[in-house]
C-alpha cells in the first residue's frame, strides 16, 4: 500500500503480488478511485513540485526540485517530511516534560523511566505526540500507541532481530559483553 501511494506502477504492483499486469492495473484504478481525495493532493503536490520546483512542509522544511525530479519523491516528500515535523514537535514536548528521550524512531519515540514513573512518563510521550498532531494539523488527533517494556525485556522490532544477534556477538567476542543491564551500563561507561 506505501509503494502504491508514492506512484508504484502496475508493472511493479504486479511483480510483488504475484499477478498479471492487467490485475495490477485494476487494482490501481479501484484504489485511486476509492481515495480520490488523497490522490488529487498527491498529484497536487507533484505538480506543484514541477512548476514551482520546491515543497515545503508545514514549518518551512524545502525540498528543492532542478531539472527532472522522480515523481515518486514529490509524492513522498511531504507525507515523510511532515512526519519528521510531527516527531521532532512531539520530541520538544517530551523533552519540556523532562521525560528522558532516548531516541526517536522513524515515527515513535522511545523513552526511559525508573519503573515507579514508566506509565506516567510514557502517557507524558503519548500527550506528546497527540498535541503535536492537532498543532499541526488544525486539530485532526493522530492515533497513538503505548508500548512499554520492562527489564530484563527489551524493545525489539522483529525485522532487527538478526541486527541485534549479529551485535551481541561481536560485543561478547571483543569485550566479553553479555545482555543483561548491568554489564550494558559498564560497557556504555567504557
Amino acid at each position: 500500500m506505501l509503494g502504491v501511494n508514492y506512484g508504484m506502477t502496475a508493472k511493479s504492483l504486479a511483480y510483488r503480488i504475484g499477478k498479471p499486469v492487467e490485475a495490477a492495473q485494476k487494482l490501481l484504478e479501484l484504489y485511486s478511485n476509492t481515495f480520490k481525495v488523497f490522490w488529487r493532493w498527491g498529484d497536487g503536490a507533484v505538480s506543484h513540485a514541477q512548476f514551482e520546483g520546491e515543497l515545503h512542509t508545514l514549518f518551512g522544511w524545502y525540498m528543492h526540485y532542478r531539472g527532472r525530479a522522480n515523481h515518486r519523491s514529490q509524492r513522498n516528500f511531504l507525507l515523510q517530511a511532515n512526519g519528521a515535523e510531527l516527531l521532532r514537535l512531539a520530541c520538544c514536548r517530551v523533552a519540556e516534560k523532562e521525560v528522558v528521550l532516548i531516541a526517536p524512531i522513524h515515527d515513535a519515540i522511545l523513552i526511559e523511566a525508573p519503573i515507579d514513573r514508566i506509565e506516567q512518563d510514557a502517557a507524558v510521550a503519548e500527550v506528546a505526540m497527540k498535541e503535536a498532531s492537532r498543532e499541526m494539523f488544525a486539530g485532526f488527533e493522530i492515533k497513538v500507541d503505548r508500548k512499554i517494556v520492562r527489564w530484563p525485556d527489551r524493545y525489539m522490532d522483529k525485522r532487527g532481530v538478526e541486527v541485534w544477534r549479529n551485535i551481541s556477538g561481536l560485543l561478547t567476542e571483543k569485550y566479553g559483553w553479555t545482555d543483561d543491564a548491568p554489564n550494558t551500563r559498564q560497557l556504555m561507561a567504557a
